[in-house]
Order: structure tokens, then sequence, then C-alpha cells
């Protein structure tokens, strides 16, 4: 990815430009984008949901 902006209606913890900044420079594919939500607590950024939910959003 060159580019990441994330827009949506929930309450983070953590400024989600954080995470945004997280998926730049890495491919767009299920594995390295699972990589990237596994290496974090999502739950900081997206509230209670699940890694597997957010990877749906992205593919």
């Amino acid at each position: 990815m060159e580019k990441s902006k994330i827009f949506g209606d929930f309450f983070a913890s953590e400024p989600i430009e954080v995470f945004e900044n997280k998926l730049i420079g890495i491919k767009h594919n299920d594995e390295e984008i699972a990589k990237v939500l596994n290496s974090i607590d999502v739950t900081d950024y997206f509230g209670k949901v699940t890694v597997e939910e957010i990877l749906e959003l992205f593919l």
C-alpha cells in the first residue's frame, strides 16, 4: 500500500493515523494485512471487533 485512510464511526483510544501508517508499504493481501492486525491490539483502534472482522473490510 502506498496510502492508507480509514473512515468510520468508531471510538478509538489510539489515533487511527498510527494504524494507517502501519499499513503503508505492505502488500494489499489478506496475509500481509493479517500480520499487521495480529501485531497490535485492534480494540485500541476499533473497539470491540475481531481481527477477522476488520480483515473482511480490506478484501
